[in-house]
C-alpha cells in the first residue's frame, strides 16, 4: 500500500493518455475570430444607431393615434399570434376601411395612419405592420342568408 494511486492504476491495466499534453497549441485567447463573427461597431456607428432609434421613438410619440379612453378591442393577426388593440368607434371604422395601420414594435401596438406606417416600413423594413385588407365578398346565388349582412363591428 506504499504505492501511489498512479502506480496502482498502471498495474491494474490503465494506460496514460497520450493526447493529454499537446505541444504547440495556441491558447484560446490568441485564436483568430471566425469569419462569420460580426465586428463590434465603432463609436460612430453606435451613435448613429442610437440617434436613429431616438428619431423613431420621437416619430411614434408624435404620430401614434392610440387613445387611452378607447374601449373597443380590435383583434388582428400578428407574426406572433392573435393580438388586440383598444380603439374608439371612429378608429374601428377607419381600421376596417383600411385607412389606419397597426405597427407592432417592441411588443407594443401603435395605431398609425397609412402614410406614417409606410414611413416606418421604409425606416425599419422588418417591422410588423398590419393593414386590414378585407374585401367585400359576393354571396353565392343559392345562399339563403344572402339578404342578412353581418356587421363589421359584431362582437360575440
Amino acid at each position: 500500500m506504499n504505492q501511489s494511486l498512479r502506480e496502482q492504476l498502471l498495474k491494474a491495466g490503465f494506460k496514460p493518455s497520450q493526447t493529454r499534453h499537446k505541444t504547440g497549441a495556441k491558447p484560446r485567447c490568441q485564436q483568430p475570430a471566425p469569419a462569420s463573427a460580426k465586428p463590434y461597431p465603432s463609436t460612430g456607428q453606435r451613435q448613429a444607431r442610437r440617434e436613429e432609434k431616438a428619431r423613431i421613438r420621437q416619430f411614434l410619440r408624435e404620430h401614434r393615434l392610440n387613445q387611452p379612453e378607447a374601449d373597443i378591442a380590435y383583434y388582428f393577426q400578428s407574426a406572433h399570434g392573435t393580438r388586440h388593440l383598444y380603439v374608439t368607434h371612429e378608429q374601428l371604422q377607419r381600421l376596417i376601411a383600411g385607412q389606419l395601420a397597426i405597427l407592432v414594435r417592441n411588443e407594443r401596438h401603435h395605431l398609425l395612419s397609412l402614410e406614417h406606417a409606410e414611413k416606418m416600413r421604409r425606416w425599419e423594413p422588418g417591422s410588423d405592420i398590419f393593414i386590414d385588407t378585407r374585401k367585400e365578398t359576393t354571396p353565392d346565388a343559392d345562399d339563403p342568408y344572402a339578404a342578412f349582412k353581418v356587421p363589421d363591428d359584431l362582437r360575440w
